[in-house]
């Protein structure tokens, strides 16, 4: 199979693929967000450039079955764009941030979006349907600094963050938009912090779930790659929130109110630091970063190990939306 490369830009600060992959929406390293449209001769054509933020855009994100792509900027702003008349519409987002956003990324019913930023907040923006807006409430007072990646449980409630304060941490995210799923009998409320880890003194650079949402990775800037396991959705919902003088759990840095053990396992890596990490199912999971490789590895009894190195090769795997 023939590989095709084209640089659409010198430097892209962050990017995001349609659902069909027939749209590339990047930000070239400013304030614009340029959006390709693939041809049929396969080349990549720059259909659209998006001028509605005044300072670098910081994060994307491409919805799947609205085909919605949202933005953020480091202008503390956020847009929704929708195809209108073969153009896309932006709808601002009242995001209420007092500093630069960093990261977004829809949940998985599209229902809502979690925006990072460096305000030691997380904005969690969802559409009103009786004002016609996207409005948004804040999880304050967890953080110690700037959240730097989010990630959405596949149940649209739990959130997991990466932190510059050394932490990763995951959420309840309980609104009114949440009516629709079977919610009843759960005790946390929104912006309970339900589950936090501590990774070992570095900054968390990325943070994400597995397809069934038992499993969550982090990389951090300590050059480790830490996995928990065992995670149970509804009995995490349940659980009490963590505080900082909480048991700290047998497996070290974990901290959390859960009754079961969870299955903590930190890979110290001799690579550079990751800044993606991405499951391709249950025991696969491909992470790339500083080196400029992608590596993938695999479990056995959700036992973590290296097995590969991916450079420049095709991989026949069905990649996530979030990676490139």
């Amino acid at each position: 199979m023939a590989t095709v490369s084209c640089q659409l830009s010198p430097q892209i600060s962050c990017h995001a693929w349609s659902a069909d992959r027939l749209h590339l929406a990047i930000c070239p390293d400013n304030n614009e967000i340029h959006i390709y449209r693939k041809s049929a001769l396969g080349h990549w054509q720059r259909i659209h450039a998006l001028t509605e933020h005044d300072q670098l855009v910081s994060g994307l994100d491409w919805s799947a079955q609205g085909n919605q792509l949202v933005s953020c900027s480091h202008d503390r702003n956020s847009y929704v764009f929708s195809w209108q008349d073969q153009a896309l519409k932006p709808e601002m987002v009242i995001t209420r941030l007092s500093k630069a956003a960093t990261c977004v990324r829809w949940s998985p019913d599209e229902q809502k979006f979690a925006i990072g930023s460096a305000a030691k907040a997380i904005c969690i923006c969802y559409y009103e349907q009786e004002s016609h807006w996207w409005a948004s409430k804040l999880i304050r007072r967890q953080h110690d600094s700037s959240i730097l990646a989010v990630s959405w449980h596949p149940n649209s409630i739990l959130l997991a963050t990466a932190s510059s304060d050394s932490k990763c941490r995951v959420f309840s995210t309980v609104l009114p938009v949440d009516a629709e799923q079977n919610v009843s009998g759960i005790t946390s409320r929104f912006g309970d912090c339900l589950l936090q880890i501590d990774s070992l003194s570095s900054w968390c650079h990325a943070v994400a779930w597995s397809p069934s949402g038992c499993q969550l990775a982090f990389a951090s800037h300590g050059s480790t790659l830490q996995c928990v396991a065992g995670i149970h959705a509804v009995t995490l919902m349940c659980s009490k929130a963590v505080s900082q003088d909480v048991v700290t759990s047998a497996s070290g840095p974990v901290r959390h109110h859960l009754q079961q053990q969870l299955r903590h396992q930190c890979l110290q890596l001799r690579q550079l630091p990751f800044k993606v990490v991405a499951f391709l199912a249950e025991n696969l999971l491909i992470a790339g970063g500083f080196d400029g490789e992608m590596y993938l590895f695999q479990s056995q009894n959700y036992e973590w190990r290296l097995s590969q190195t991916i450079q420049g090769k095709l991989l026949l795997l069905p990649l996530t939306a979030h990676m490139l």
